[in-house]
């Protein structure tokens, strides 16, 4: 469930069933309208950004590839300082998770 569901359950228990009727319908109507001018929207907007599509590909090329190097080696440092008294195949079990899900 949503925050408007809850929203629209509340509203009809602490009211009545025509309230939270109202309610609801008027949640629909703001949602089509918000869907209309999204595929509206999104259509001019998408022809406006076709120039820009290759270098908005790499950049979140670059912003997802740092990401993973980074929760990569916050994951071995964090195996590291767990204990020293793990053997060294248990210290390269982040290593082998994460080049496991590479491929």
């Amino acid at each position: 469930m949503d925050a408007v569901t809850v929203s629209v359950v509340h509203v009809t228990a602490q009211t009545s069933f025509r309230t939270g009727a109202t309610t609801i319908l008027g949640a629909i109507a703001a949602d089509v309208a918000n869907a209309v001018i999204a595929v509206a929207g999104g259509t001019t907007v998408a022809g406006a950004m076709q120039p820009f599509s290759t270098p908005l590909y790499w950049f979140a090329f670059d912003v997802l590839y740092f990401a993973a190097i980074r929760i990569f080696v916050t994951a071995l440092r964090r195996d590291r300082t767990a204990g020293g008294t793990e053997k060294q195949g248990a210290r390269l079990r982040s290593l082998r998770f994460y080049t496991m899900h590479l491929a």
